[in-house]
């Protein structure tokens, strides 16, 4: 089993990346998720600019620039520029594209192939699965295939269930999960997973007390695989941030998100001031969850283990580190799980 975990493509997801261990890394198929605040050619540089400065690794990443919309050929010049730019980075590039992708879009998806051999991605949505004719959805697929030039074997696909927040949830997507396995499998992907994100969109404020959230992903990769009698069904999840929203300058309280089984234990500070993350780290590595050995476990919580023994907060890390630090620890969790027990 591989996990596929979905990641913004910003600041903090990247140095997570870049200091992962090679036993995560050689575990992951990471997913990076293109965020644009402006127009594409300057996404592109902004993304190449963040990559040579945050990721600086030799690794192989999924690129997901679906929100960057290309509505023109000269929009799409842009990914030529990125997919070069990662090349040149030793970042092996995988197109990802969806049923529904227009011309410019699968051109620039087929030339990313091209340029790296690394195959595709195709995401699908459970809700594009359930509310389209199973004819009329295959025949899109094979035409997103015939202008990317790969076959299913040289593709994987991606399961995309969206946010699930609690047990009705879980079960409804498991239900919408087994048909759209039942109805993708006989294309014969290289891989096939299922990805959803259970964090919620907004914590409520108390601070320095420790709550636990329920990992509402993980239970509908388990169901679904249960529902399928073992299938060996990949595991993707959107990390410790909630689908499909993310403040790079998110301002408010400071606090961690930690994995640790099927919860998140997470805490928060009385403000971002230096003192107030200094009692955040204090009070979490003081906490029943924490690792007797931070730095062995990962490269987040060794550094979360270091700032809590400093003598002050004047250098007590910022909203990007946290989620460097967060992300790396969630990683690495849930590929240990995997590697000891067989599931995330």
């Amino acid at each position: 089993m591989e996990y596929v975990p979905v990641l913004y493509a910003k600041q903090g997801e990247l140095l997570a990346l870049r200091k992962t261990e090679p036993w995560v890394r050689a575990r992951i198929r990471p997913v990076l998720e293109v965020m644009p605040r402006e127009g594409p050619a300057r996404a592109v540089d902004a993304l190449l600019t963040a990559v040579r400065r945050w990721l600086k690794t030799e690794c192989k990443v999924a690129v997901d620039f679906h929100h960057l919309r290309l509505p023109r050929e000269a929009d799409g010049r842009a990914l030529r520029v990125l997919s070069a730019g990662l090349a040149e980075e030793s970042v092996t590039a995988v197109p990802v594209f969806r049923p529904g992708d227009g011309p410019v879009a699968l051109a620039e998806a087929g030339h990313m192939h091209l340029l790296h051999r690394a195959g595709g991605c195709l995401r699908l949505t459970l809700d594009e699965v359930e509310h389209r004719q199973y004819e009329s959805l295959g025949d899109e697929i094979w035409r997103v295939l015939r202008a990317v030039e790969l076959l299913p074997s040289e593709v994987d696909l991606l399961l995309d269930a969206g946010h699930v927040g609690d047990e009705a949830a879980v079960e409804r997507m498991a239900l919408r999960a087994v048909r759209a396995v039942d109805w993708a499998w006989p294309f014969g992907w290289r891989s096939t997973a299922l990805t959803s994100g259970a964090f919620p969109a907004t914590l409520p404020r108390s601070s320095y007390r420790l709550q636990v959230l329920r990992r509402h992903d993980l239970d509908l990769w388990g169901r679904t695989r249960e529902l399928l009698g073992g299938f060996a069904l990949d595991y993707g999840d959107h990390g410790p941030t909630h689908v499909g929203r993310y403040d790079e300058d998110e301002e408010g309280p400071a606090g961690l998100r930690y994995l640790n089984g099927p919860h998140w234990y997470v805490m928060r500070a009385a403000s971002a001031r230096g003192s107030d993350c200094l009692k955040l780290y204090r009070r979490f590595t003081d906490s029943t969850v924490w690792p007797t050995n931070p730095a062995a476990f990962s490269w987040g919580a060794g550094q979360i283990a270091a700032y809590a023994a400093r003598q002050d907060g004047e250098k007590s890390g910022g909203h990007r580190e946290r989620r460097a630090w967060d992300t790396s620890h969630h990683l690495a969790s849930v590929v240990r799980f995997i590697i000891r027990g067989g599931h995330p």
